[in-house]
């Protein structure tokens, strides 16, 4: 099946303006530090999300590709279908952050997984990891103003019981929470969810005037977690053609959705500098 098209968003750190306050490490997670050189990120970087579907083929040279052909710097991965977590670099000098099932064992192995690829000059200012699930993993790079931290993540789909729905937002809450609340904070993925183009004035904050078709349950509960945790969804920010939009098309063509988003905390909004969905490869 092909690949769904890639969702980027432009961040600028030196827009960065936030009051702050003293820092709490009360709820920092435990996680995987990588040993770097001790760069930091430019001022200015690309993060897209992708759903790739598979990457059982060893098909790494098509993302490293796509991130070239993009100009993107951090690439995070859903549905890559790996088992394990951990961490390799490629050849071009780019790494792979990955956590997926724990073992072949286990039930569902192949459809799931998240990741991340980070350019050469990107890994370089890696602090850190923290694979949770195959739907959930987080990242931590040493920024200029800021550090930031970014969660990747693959929400369950329509088919999934409201157990194992309340499970995921579950997990995805406590893991926010730990993050140092002196980053910048994003979280992107595949969400499976329509947060629809209608909104009241009290979701201003937390949704654009720019998104698409009309909001499902599963939107409804992207809404409310955005509510309390002060996120907006960058992606529907920003005026685009439609077909900057929508980020997954049914097998026929005929249906478009908007189901990849981008959040940051709404503090950090100024540092977006744009949103949109690219065409992606094969």
């Amino acid at each position: 099946p092909r690949a769904r098209q890639i969702r980027t968003c432009t961040v600028e750190e030196s827009n960065a303006r936030a009051s702050t306050g003293q820092r709490d490490d009360s709820h920092k997670p435990d996680c995987v530090t990588v040993e770097s050189p001790g760069g930091r990120l430019r001022k200015k970087i690309r993060i897209g999300t992708w759903n790739v579907i598979s990457l059982y083929q060893g098909i790494h040279h098509i993302v490293e590709k796509e991130m070239k052909r993009t100009e993107i710097d951090i690439l995070g991965i859903c549905e890559h279908r790996w088992s394990g977590q951990g961490h390799f670099k490629t050849l071009t000098g780019g790494m792979y952050i990955y956590s997926g099932k724990q073992k072949e064992g286990e039930s569902n192995i192949g459809h799931s997984g998240v990741g991340f690829y980070l350019s050469n000059a990107t890994s370089k200012s890696l602090l850190g990891y923290n694979p949770i699930s195959d739907r959930l993993l987080t990242i931590r790079l040493k920024g200029n103003v800021k550090n930031i931290s970014i969660m990747q993540i693959y929400a369950p789909t329509s088919a999934a019981d409201d157990e194992e729905f309340e499970h995921f937002y579950t997990i995805l809450q406590e893991t926010w929470d730990k993050i140092d609340k002196q980053d910048i904070k994003l979280i992107m993925g595949d969400f499976n969810a329509n947060v629809g183009s209608e909104t009241i004035n009290e979701e201003r904050k937390i949704e654009g005037k720019f998104s698409l078709g009309q909001r499902n349950t599963r939107g409804d509960a992207l809404i409310t977690f955005c509510h309390e945790n002060n996120l907006s969804i960058t992606n529907t920010l920003f005026q685009q053609h439609p077909r900057r939009l929508y980020t997954w098309t049914s097998p026929d063509g005929k249906t478009r959705n908007q189901i990849d988003y981008i959040l940051i905390e709404q503090r950090w909004r100024s540092s977006i500098l744009s949103a949109k969905t690219l065409p992606s490869a094969d």
